[in-house]
């Protein structure tokens, strides 16, 4: 298995925070990847700053859709997506740099088609803090994961890597 992680980022006028977004998926130990810029329809300069990002490496992809919402176009990057595996990143949000090589190593030990984490809040004005979320954590499987996702919002999408082939069943 190539272990390719195709990397979703629904996007919708964010071009002030976009780049560095962008910048935290190119900085990943992790390098076997494609990223999947899905324009949302925006009409700010996010088309451009993903024009050039996809010009500069060709890991990256950049498509354009009329305006749907963040759902159609994640829906849009799993259907043009080539990995294995699928990672979402929202667009006004950062990776730490060894996020996926970390992911990868605790699929490998667990065998698991899904995994998510947890994520921290970022506070530049408080000293550069990170600061956990408040999550529910745990290995789950089967009846007991879908009541907690069914209950809860317990998976931060920003963590999610799922196989690709549990969205095609």
């Amino acid at each position: 298995m190539t272990n390719l992680i195709s990397i979703i980022v629904p996007i919708y006028n964010t071009e002030a925070f976009l780049a560095k977004t962008i910048e935290s998926v190119l900085a990943q130990t992790y390098a076997n990847w494609e990223l999947l810029l899905i324009d949302d329809g925006s009409t700010d300069s996010s088309s451009f700053i993903c024009e050039e990002f996809a010009k500069e490496d060709k890991r990256t992809s950049y498509y354009y859709k009329t305006n749907g919402g963040q759902a159609s176009a994640r829906n849009l990057g799993i259907q043009k997506s080539k990995g294995d595996w699928i990672a979402f990143l929202d667009a006004d949000d950062l990776w730490l740099p060894q996020k996926l090589e970390h992911q990868l190593k605790e699929i490998d030990s667990s065998q698991a088609d899904f995994l998510y984490g947890l994520g921290y809040y970022y506070y530049p004005e408080k000293e550069n803090k990170l600061e956990r979320y408040d999550w529910i954590t745990s290995e789950r499987t089967g009846e007991s994961f879908f009541q907690t996702l069914y209950t809860s919002c317990a998976v931060n999408t920003n963590t999610v890597l799922v196989k690709k082939r549990c969205w095609t069943k």
